[in-house]
């Protein structure tokens, strides 16, 4: 049996988190110019961005499969059952504008990811590993 999603509630008026969006902001750029060569590799690119569904919104991340400036088209690869206007698998176009956070791997270092490290940050040192763990983070660049 897959485990279930992890998705943390997240203090977004706080100024430590308000700095990790605006440097995933600054640097998506950078993100965006690597793409060609990591979309459909093990890198697994991805974006962070707002879903709503009724009256619901989240902040979830998805596989980016395609891009072309100013879009995003990528894939829902796990989604809270409350959002049944989404599915696993669907495929998403996303302005570069609605971005939160990008992040991709290499191995066991994961680039990027501002919100993870921030949500990591709150945890007790004995969480963190299992939050490692869980969201395949060897280490962070």
């Amino acid at each position: 049996m897959a485990e279930e999603p992890i998705f943390m509630a997240v203090g977004h008026g706080r100024l430590d988190y308000q700095k990790a969006m605006a440097e995933a902001r600054a640097t998506l750029g950078e993100f965006c110019r690597l793409l060609p060569e990591l979309i459909g590799t093990a890198a697994f690119p991805s974006i962070k961005v707002p879903l709503v569904s009724g009256e619901d919104r989240i902040n979830i991340w998805l596989i980016v499969e395609q891009y072309g400036e100013p879009d995003f088209i990528a894939s829902i690869f796990e989604i809270p059952a409350a959002f049944s206007d989404y599915e696993v698998g669907e495929h998403v176009r996303v302005s570069q504008d609605a971005v939160l956070d990008w992040m991709y791997r290499d191995g066991g270092t994961v680039y990027g990811a501002y919100s993870l490290r921030y949500q990591r940050s709150l945890l007790p040192p004995e969480e963190q590993i299992q939050f490692d763990k869980r969201v395949g983070v060897g280490r962070f660049a």
